[in-house]
């Protein structure tokens, strides 16, 4: 069983992770271009049987696949079709 944690602890834990989320923006989104979803979860209990956590997940489209997309072929509802 692990301590329990007031509200104003709570909210402190809280900001602690949003100045750690401001403060790696940028490692956040990451040096690729195409990003297309970025997920973010933190992880707070409050009877601290674990440290909070920031859990992120990125989903890219390849460039390649992008620049070949946008260059031959459009996507409409879900289907690739010929550029008119």
């Amino acid at each position: 069983m692990g301590i329990r944690v007031t509200k104003q602890q709570m909210i402190e834990l809280i900001k602690c992770c949003g100045q750690s989320l401001i403060d790696r923006a940028e490692d956040i989104v990451g040096g690729f271009d195409g990003v297309s979803e970025i997920d973010i979860d933190i992880s707070l209990e409050s009877n601290m049987d674990e440290a909070p956590s920031i859990c992120v997940r990125r989903e890219y489209f390849p460039a390649e696949v992008f620049n070949y997309v946008s260059s031959e072929r459009w996507v409409v509802d879900g289907r690739m079709e010929e550029q008119k």
